[in-house]
């Protein structure tokens, strides 16, 4: 069975609030499963190859055969698919991990870059898994000044 799983990672600040979503469907079924992961404070790059992972152990959970992963981060695909280094350490586990899993599908694997307007599923699974709050800015800025204040407090 081929599927086809859009993956997304959302961080609200970078590190932040982090979380991972996925949309697997094929066409005999469509729909088969969703994710919506929360990951804690991580950074976007974490939460993105962590939504790959997941959807990659979802659909073999499924009995996939074949998979093609659509995520809207070009560097995750780059990385993937060897054109770009991962550079980053804490970042090389989750890489070498995709790698190995994408070699478990007998009939395939591939990884390829859509447009953000066109992974609108998995966008929202992340934002709701990182607890999206568009007031997060807000209150980051409100902690800061706050913090800000009792320091200058304490030094007087």
């Amino acid at each position: 069975m081929k599927v086809v799983a859009y993956c997304d990672g959302s961080s609200q600040s970078n590190p932040g609030p982090a979380g991972s979503g996925a949309y697997i469907w094929c066409e005999e079924n469509h729909g088969l499963a969703t994710i919506s992961w929360p990951l804690g404070v991580q950074t976007n790059n974490v939460a993105e190859y962590d939504a790959v992972v997941r959807a990659l152990y979802v659909a073999l959970a499924l009995g996939a055969t074949e998979i093609e992963i659509r995520t809207d981060s070009e560097t995750l695909v780059r990385q993937v698919n060897g054109e770009y280094a991962v550079r980053t350490p804490h970042l090389r586990p989750l890489h070498k991990q995709v790698l190995r899993l994408l070699r478990r599908f007998p009939d395939g694997a591939t990884i390829e870059w859509v447009p953000r307007t066109s992974n609108t599923k998995a966008d929202e699974l992340a934002g709701q898994a990182s607890g999206a709050n568009p007031d997060y800015d807000k209150i980051k800025r409100e902690r800061k000044q706050r913090w800000s204040d009792e320091l200058a407090r304490s030094s007087s």
